[in-house]
């Protein structure tokens, strides 16, 4: 017996070691990528004074809390504490990954919350109030079924209460709607029509509010990018467009060839004048290496922004953008652009801040492996600056940047480490100022 016991010790003996001979050796040094958590940060936009301090305050989004039901975070914006937050109602819900604000949708001097709620195969669309996160009511529609993007534009059909755009990317549909009322006021272009016209089909539409008239019928207009491919010339001629959408009544009053290649998942903002054309700019961005200014006049390129001197050739540069406000007082707004690039270890992930003229002007360096994102930011400081707003949702944080830290523009694009001062970060549990390094 003490031999069958002794025989049996050696042969496991003899398989551990051969397993470990099989095994590749463990680098406990090598960095891994957090595991995400609740995805805060994956969404960022600005809300009106809430807390009556005359700052901005910020909502983010946590797609990811409470086990798939997500959560949206009202945060003032002078002092980073929670001022209120919402849960969704059901698992899978992901309440946070779609939302936006802009205006008063029900029209009781409170600028809301429009957020996208799922449920099931299906998504329904959500007003919250701004001061407490009461949900005000909702809007139903049966054409929608799934909403990418959300819009908050100011009045369309003449109620003195904010509208709002519900858009499905996939399918090109949009549907203009009552913040008010709820009533459908128009369903955006007619892409039947258009696809008549040119026997072209057309996806993944995106817009962003123009905040200009430009057909002259007292509305301000939207403007949108979408994708063309050309069905009958095998392989298929895949195009970007850009168009300019009547906000009264959503027909195309123009619309123009961007590139000559599809731009996928576009990040598409608009900006004060910055050619001086007499019109507002568009930034148009994506992952595929694609920054750009483009007049909204001509729907033409103003300029190409790159990655600069210091930015390394990271695959999704350019994820996402936005204008940020005139950091350097010559006039025109500063563009901040953010990576999606996870790919190489141990690698630093920017965002790049231009010039509004398009000179590089320095650099965020995160040395994490999250996705960086970025928002429109405010002046949460009150010194005349506006702050840089960067989401970094794969670990949960959200960096606001000092704006005046960032004046002058870096004199050496080439030093390591982070550029401007990181005044505070937001994360789910409250916010903190990081120790000067």
């Amino acid at each position: 017996m003490q031999l069958h016991r002794c025989a049996r010790i050696l042969l496991g003996l003899v398989i551990t070691a051969l397993h470990a001979r099989s095994s590749p050796p463990q680098d406990d040094s090598t960095p891994k990528p957090p595991v995400p958590a609740v995805w805060f940060g994956g969404r960022v936009a600005l809300l009106a004074d809430v807390d009556e301090d005359h700052v901005s305050e910020l909502v983010v989004g946590a797609p990811r809390a409470e086990g798939g039901c997500g959560a949206l975070h009202v945060v003032s914006g002078a002092t980073g504490k929670l001022l209120w937050h919402v849960v969704g109602a059901s698992p899978q819900a992901e309440l946070g990954s779609v939302f936006a604000t802009g205006g008063d949708v029900d029209g009781d001097g409170v600028e809301d919350v429009v957020v996208r709620e799922q449920k099931g195969a299906s998504a329904r669309v959500e007003v919250l109030s701004g001061k407490d996160g009461r949900r005000l009511g909702r809007i139903e529609h049966a054409s929608v079924t799934f909403v990418d993007q959300l819009l908050v534009v100011p009045d369309l059909d003449g109620d003195h209460a904010a509208d709002v755009l519900i858009v499905e990317r996939s399918s090109a549909r949009m549907l203009a709607v009552s913040g008010r009322g709820r009533t459908t006021l128009h369903a955006g272009p007619s892409l039947s029509a258009m696809v008549l016209a040119t026997l072209r089909r057309r996806a993944n539409l995106i817009l962003c509010a123009l905040g200009q008239d430009v057909d002259g019928d007292g509305v301000a207009d939207f403007a949108c990018s979408y994708e063309v491919e050309d069905e009958e010339y095998p392989p298929k001629l895949r195009s970007t467009w850009l168009a300019i959408l009547s906000g009264r009544a959503g027909y195309v009053v123009r619309e123009a060839c961007l590139r000559d290649r599809r731009i996928d998942s576009p990040c598409l903002s608009s900006g004060r004048d910055v050619d001086g054309d007499g019109a507002r700019d568009l930034l148009l961005s994506s992952a595929d290496d694609v920054v750009e200014l483009v007049s909204s006049a001509t729907l033409r390129p103003v300029r190409s922004l790159w990655k600069g001197p210091s930015v390394p050739d990271l695959e999704g540069f350019g994820a996402s953008s936005a204008f940020v406000g005139d950091l350097d007082g010559d006039g025109a707004s500063e563009v901040l652009v953010g990576c999606s690039d996870t790919l190489f270890p141990g690698g630093d992930y920017r965002a790049a801040l231009y010039s509004g003229r398009g000179a590089f002007a320095g650099c965020v360096e995160t040395t994490t492996y999250a996705h960086t994102r970025v928002f429109a930011g405010a002046d949460f400081d009150r010194d005349g600056l506006p702050e840089l707003v960067i989401g970094l949702p794969e670990i949960d944080e959200v960096w606001i940047i000092d704006g005046r830290s960032t004046r002058p523009f870096a004199k050496d694009v080439h030093d390591a480490g982070p550029r401007w001062w990181c005044q505070r970060v937001l994360t789910p549990k409250g916010a903190y100022v990081p120790a000067p390094k």
